[in-house]
C-alpha cells in the first residue's frame, strides 16, 4: 500500500523449522522494518497464524517483511521459511472498508470465512473430474524455454501438447514415462500461467504459488505412456480419463447462504438473487446524528425472519442484524455500511457514514445500477447439468475460469464476445461442425481484437463451438467431507465450493457403481470383483476370491492303532541339545495318522479344496525316486450321514527333483470335490505313507518325516452373515 496511514489488519500463515528461535512478521515502510511486528518463539516448524491490528499514524509505503532468527550464523545457513499461499496474505485497510471498530477476532472470522475476498460469486466455471493420471496423453516434438517457460522448438525432446496441466500448490507429484526418463524437466506456473521455475526430477513438490505445470523429456517417441500422479513413487499406469461440466455464476452472502450446483443430480439451487437498483427503488434520505440512512424499497422475494420489526436474515455488506424496535442503536457508526429492515420490514435501510451523500437526488444518482444480492425466501431449483460428474480412482476435481460460449455462425467479421461481461478472454477449446461430426481447431489460429475473435482458416457459414477462458473471479477450492468418492454439491466462493466425498481419494472407478445399493470394485463386467452390500458385508467373486490354508501339523494329529509312525529327533544344535522331533514313516510298512477337519465360515461354499503334504527325506534318494503319500477321508454336512471313504494320493514332489536329505518338499495329493458342501461341514481323515504301493509308486528307500498336511481352500468373505447361514 503506497502512502498508507490508518488502521490495518495483518494476516498470514507462516512456518520455519525446528532450529528457528524466533519467527516475526513485520510491517515495513517499503524495505525498511518498522517497530510494528508479530513474533512467535514456539512451534515454528508448523504453520502458525500471524495476525494483528495496527494503527499507522504516519503515512508509509506499507509492506510485509518476514524475519527468522537462529542461535548463530552456522545454524541459520541454508534455512528457509514458508508462507501458506492457499490461506493468503492479507493487509486490510480497516478504515476505508468500514471495519475500523472490528476486533481482531472478528477480522479473523471474516478472513477465514472468505468474506474479505468479496461478495462476488464464483463466475462461470468449468468443473472437470480427472482420474489418477493428470496427463491427457498428447505429446509433440518440442520443449519449454528454461528462462521464460514459453514453448520452444526442439527436435530432440517431446513435450505435453495440451499446455498447462492443473496441479495443487505444495503437493508432491511423480511423472512416469514408459519409454525413457532421460532429461525430464518440470516447469512450474502460477494461477496467471506466469512462469515460476523448473526442476529436473521425476518426483517433485510444487511451489506454494504453483497452479499449473508443463514438462519435457529427452526423447522423440510421441507414443510413450506418460503418467503424472500425486505421490512419491510411480504406480500402475492408467490412461487419462476425464469428464467436464460448466456452471454459471454462483453467489454467496456473508451469512454463508449461497447458491450451489449438485454435480451428481445436475440440479442448481438458487438461494441468492441479483437485483439492480433503479432510482425509483431509492425512496428516502435521512441524516441522523451519527449515521446516514438511505431507504430502499425491497423486492418481495427477499427473505425475512417473519416477525414484525425483526432484521433481515440475509445481509449484504455485513453480518450485523438489527431491528427497528431498537432504532436508537442503529444511530451508531459501528453500523456504517450495513443493511437492515425498517419496522414494516417492507423496505431496506442502507446505513452509511454521514456525508456520503448530501441529498436524496445525489443518493439516487450514485446508487442506481448498483447490484444488491438478496436471499430468496424460497429457493429456485433448476436442472443445469445434463450428465453427472464421474470421479475416477485416486482422481481429483479441477475448477477453472472457463465457460461454454456455445455455437456461433462464423462470418468474416469474426465472433463477437464483447457482451459476456468479461474484459479479458481467450479461447481455450474450439471445434467446427463437419459432415462427419466435429473437428478440433487449433486455438492459436484465433486472433483476439478487443474480444472479437477471427480465424483465417474458417469460412463464412462455418458453425463453430467455443470454450472461453476468462480472468474474473477467484478459483474456488475443494472441500472434502466424508470418506468416499461420491459427488456432493458445488457451492459458491470461499464457502463450500465443492463437497466431493472421498474415501482416501480411492476405491471406486465410477459414481454409477456407488448409486447401487451394493458397492462393487473390480472388473464387474467380467464377474471378477469385490462387493460390499448395504450392511457392510464383504463378498468376493470370480478371480477376486483368495486362497488360504487349513493347516494340520503332523504332531497335532492322533497316533493310534497298529500302524503308528515312529517319532524321532530330526535336528539339534550340534552340541547335544534336546533337538526337535517329527513323525517318521517307514519305507517297508504302511504307517498312518488320524485327524478331523471343519470347513471355516469364510470358505467359498461348494468350491473344491486341494490337499497336499509337507515332508522331508532322511537321506538322498536315487534318480527318479519319490515318496507316495495318501489321504483317506469321508465328508459330511451338519445333519447328513457320513458315507464310504475316498482315497487320493500323490507320488511326485512339487519340485520334481531327486530327493535331497533333510530338504523341505511339498507333494500335492489331489483335488477334492466340494459339490453340495457348506461351511462347518466335517471331514474324518487318515494320512499315510503308501509304502506298499497300493495307491501309487513309492520307491524311496529311506524313512520320510511328515511335517504337515494342508488343504488349500478359496475365501470369498470375512465369514458368514449369520451364525449358521452364510448368504
Amino acid at each position: 500500500m503506497d502512502s498508507f496511514a490508518g488502521k490495518v489488519f495483518i494476516f498470514a500463515r507462516i512456518r520455519a523449522n525446528a532450529s528457528c528461535n524466533t519467527l516475526s512478521l513485520y510491517i515495513g515502510d517499503g524495505g525498511t522494518v518498522t517497530t510494528n511486528k508479530i513474533s512467535k518463539t514456539t512451534g515454528l516448524s508448523d504453520y502458525s497464524i500471524f495476525s494483528g491490528i495496527f494503527d499507522i499514524t504516519t503515512a508509509i509505503d506499507l509492506s510485509l517483511l518476514i524475519y527468522h532468527a537462529y542461535a548463530d550464523a552456522a545454524t541459520a545457513n541454508g534455512k528457509t521459511m514458508e508462507i501458506d499461499g492457499v490461506a493468503g496474505v492479507h493487509a486490510i485497510n480497516m478504515t476505508d472498508v468500514y471495519y475500523e471498530n472490528y476486533t481482531e477476532a472478528k477480522m479473523l472470522e471474516l478472513v477465514s470465512n472468505g468474506y474479505i475476498d468479496g461478495l462476488q460469486g464464483t463466475n462461470d466455471k468449468k468443473i472437470t473430474s480427472v482420474g489418477k493420471n493428470l496427463f491427457d496423453g498428447k505429446l509433440v516434438l518440442g520443449s519449454y524455454n528454461p528462462s521464460t517457460g514459453e514453448a520452444s522448438v526442439s527436435t530432440t525432446t517431446v513435450r505435453n501438447s495440451t499446455k498447462f496441466i492443473q496441479v495443487e500448490a505444495i503437493e508432491g507429484y511423480y511423472i512416469y514415462n514408459s519409454v525413457s526418463t532421460s532429461g525430464v524437466r518440470i516447469f512450474f506456473y502460477d494461477s496467471n500461467k506466469s512462469f515460476i521455475s523448473y526442476v529436473d526430477t521425476q518426483q517433485f513438490i510444487t511451489p506454494f504459488n504453483c497452479r499449473y505445470i508443463n514438462f519435457r523429456f529427452i526423447s522423440t517417441d510421441s507414443t510413450s505412456n506418460i503418467q503424472i500422479e500425486k505421490g512419491t513413487t510411480a504406480t500402475a499406469y492408467e490412461p487419462f480419463m476425464s469428464n467436464s461440466n460448466y456452471i454459471s455464476n454462483l453467489y454467496r452472502i456473508p451469512n454463508n447462504v449461497c447458491d450451489n450446483v449438485n454435480a451428481k443430480t445436475g440440479k442448481h439451487t438458487q438461494n441468492i438473487k441479483e437485483y439492480v437498483l433503479t432510482e425509483d427503488d431509492i425512496t428516502q434520505y435521512n441524516a441522523l446524528t451519527n449515521i446516514l440512512e438511505i431507504r430502499i424499497d425491497k423486492p418481495d422475494w427477499y427473505i425475512l425472519d417473519g416477525l414484525t420489526g425483526t432484521g433481515i436474515t440475509g445481509t449484504i455488506l455485513s453480518e450485523v442484524k438489527e431491528s427497528d424496535a431498537v432504532y436508537a442503536t442503529k444511530n451508531n457508526v459501528i453500523y456504517e455500511n450495513t443493511i437492515t429492515a425498517i419496522g414494516s420490514a417492507s423496505s431496506l435501510l442502507l446505513l452509511l457514514p454521514l456525508g456520503t451523500y448530501t441529498t436524496l437526488a445525489e443518493a439516487k444518482a450514485a446508487l442506481k445500477d448498483k447490484v444488491i444480492l438478496y436471499q430468496l425466501a424460497t429457493p429456485i431449483i433448476t436442472n443445469v447439468i445434463n450428465t453427472p460428474l464421474y470421479t475416477e480412482t485416486a482422481g481429483t476435481i479441477q475448477i477453472e475460469n472457463k465457460f461454454n460460449a456455445g455455437w456461433f455462425h462464423y462470418t468474416s467479421d469474426g465472433i463477437d464476445l464483447t457482451n459476456t461481461g468479461y474484459d479479458t478472454q481467450s479461447i481455450s477449446l474450439a471445434t467446427k461442425a463437419t459432415s462427419e461430426g466435429q473437428e478440433i481447431l487449433d486455438v492459436t489460429d484465433f486472433v483476439n481484437t478487443a474480444n472479437v475473435f477471427t480465424n483465417s482458416n474458417l469460412n463464412d457459414g462455418d458453425w463453430v463451438w467455443l470454450e472461453v477462458e476468462h480472468n474474473k473471479g477467484t478459483i474456488p477450492t475443494l472441500e472434502y467431507s466424508a470418506p468416499m468418492n461420491t459427488t456432493g454439491s458445488l457451492k459458491t466462493l470461499n464457502t463450500k465450493v465443492a463437497s466431493i466425498d472421498e474415501d482416501n481419494k480411492s476405491q471406486e472407478k465410477a459414481i454409477k457403481q456407488l448409486q447401487d445399493s451394493n458397492y462393487k470394485k473390480g472388473n464387474v463386467e467380467a464377474g471378477n470383483y469385490a462387493e460390499f452390500n448395504e450392511n457392510g458385508e464383504l463378498r468376493l467373486y470370480g478371480e477376486a476370491t483368495q486362497w488360504d490354508d487349513l493347516r494340520f501339523p503332523a504332531l497335532a494329529t492322533k497316533r493310534e492303532g497298529s500302524k503308528q509312525p515312529g517319532i524321532e529327533k530330526m535336528f539339534d544344535n550340534g552340541s547335544g541339545s534336546q533337538g526337535v522331533l517329527a513323525y517318521v514313516f517307514d519305507k517297508t510298512a504302511e504307517e498312518e495318522l488320524y485327524f478331523m477337519v471343519q470347513l471355516p465360515h469364510n470358505w467359498k461354499m461348494g468350491s473344491d479344496i486341494e490337499a497336499h503334504v509337507h515332508w522331508l527325506g532322511q537321506d538322498n534318494g536315487g534318480t527318479g525316486t519319490d515318496v507316495c503319500w495318501a489321504l483317506e477321508y469321508t465328508w459330511s454336512n451338519i445333519g447328513d450321514v457320513f458315507g464310504n471313504t475316498t482315497i487320493i494320493h500323490g507320488d511326485t514332489n512339487h519340485e520334481g527333483e531327486d530327493i535331497v536329505a533333510d530338504k523341505h518338499y511339498l507333494t500335492e495329493l489331489g483335488v477334492i470335490s466340494a459339490t453340495g458342501k457348506s461351511f462347518s461341514s466335517m471331514m474324518i481323515c487318515r494320512i499315510f505313507r503308501d509304502a506298499t504301493n497300493s495307491q501309487g509308486t513309492d520307491d524311496y528307500d529311506f524313512d520320510a518325516a511328515l511335517l504337515e498336511i494342508d488343504f488349500h481352500y478359496q475365501v470369498d468373505s470375512l465369514g458368514s452373515n449369520e451364525e449358521y447361514v452364510k448368504y
